[in-house]
């Protein structure tokens, strides 16, 4: 499943894990208010108080270490993940969503106090392009 976000369409919601978000901001904007949640099989959802959870942005999914962190806030339910302006200012940028020079690849991890780690979000895409 892949869900498309734009800054100027305000925030997205999504219950499922593993999702493949291809996001678009525009250098020096904020990205803000991914929110997430997680719903257990009969519609409740997930208590996520206690987890660590981290959103990583890299310029090559290969690479070690992420060239931009976004900043997460977790509720009793709701994830939610922003990057400032001052970070996505410091990222790479192409002409528009096509040009490679401008692409990123992002995830969220979650790792919940029994221990068991998912993916919220997996091989997503971030383009940044130029203002």
């Amino acid at each position: 499943m892949t869900t498309c976000i734009d800054t100027a369409a305000g925030a997205i919601s999504v219950g499922d894990t593993g999702l493949k978000i291809e996001a678009r901001v525009t250098q020096g904007a904020d990205l803000q208010q991914i929110v997430l949640s997680l719903q257990n099989d009969d519609g409740t959802f997930v208590d996520v108080t206690g987890a660590n959870i981290v959103a990583e942005v890299r310029k090559n999914k290969t690479e070690a270490s992420p060239v931009a962190v976004f900043v997460v806030g977790a509720g009793p339910v709701d994830i939610t993940l922003d990057l400032p302006g001052s970070v996505t200012a410091t990222l790479a940028a192409g002409q528009d969503m096509r040009d490679p020079a401008g692409r990123h690849y992002w995830k969220c991890r979650i790792t919940f106090l029994s221990g068991a780690v998912r993916d919220l979000v997996a091989d997503s895409t971030l383009q940044v392009v130029i203002p």
